[in-house]
């Protein structure tokens, strides 16, 4: 007797498996671009463009329209530049000000002259201590 073949189990993708692809995604590529530190993209961007470029990041939603990969990347690159923020305002207790987040003196601060990159405000925000 033959036995009728067995219909392989095809099971939906949840959204925990989803986000378990997404992080294992965001952590392949955050490992890719952590390279050389001294070039890093997260580090140009600080030290290089406006502070208004940190804060569009920050405020973005990564765009997955054009595959997994390149959302992925996005969500990296954002993560780090959170990362960034945070570790500086960990690094240097009080650079708040008034304010009730880092962010929203970053963001207040750059709308009123966004000339400056975002390295250059956090390290005054640091001197004013």
């Amino acid at each position: 007797m033959i036995a009728a073949p067995r219909r392989a189990m095809v099971r939906r993708m949840t959204p925990k498996h989803s986000i378990a692809a997404i992080a294992a995604l965001l952590i392949a590529s955050t490992a890719q671009a952590s390279g050389d530190i001294q070039n890093h993209e997260v580090q140009r961007i600080y030290l290089e463009e406006s502070c208004s470029e940190v804060i569009r990041i920050l405020d973005s939603q990564p765009d997955f329209s054009d595959g997994v990969e390149n959302g992925s990347q996005e969500m990296a690159v954002q993560a780090m530049v959170w990362g960034h923020l945070l570790g500086v305002e960990t690094a240097n207790p009080g650079i708040r000000g008034t304010h009730e987040t880092i962010l929203q003196r970053l963001r207040a601060d750059c709308a009123a002259d966004d000339s400056r990159t975002a390295m250059q405000l956090l390290t005054g925000y640091a001197a004013e201590r």
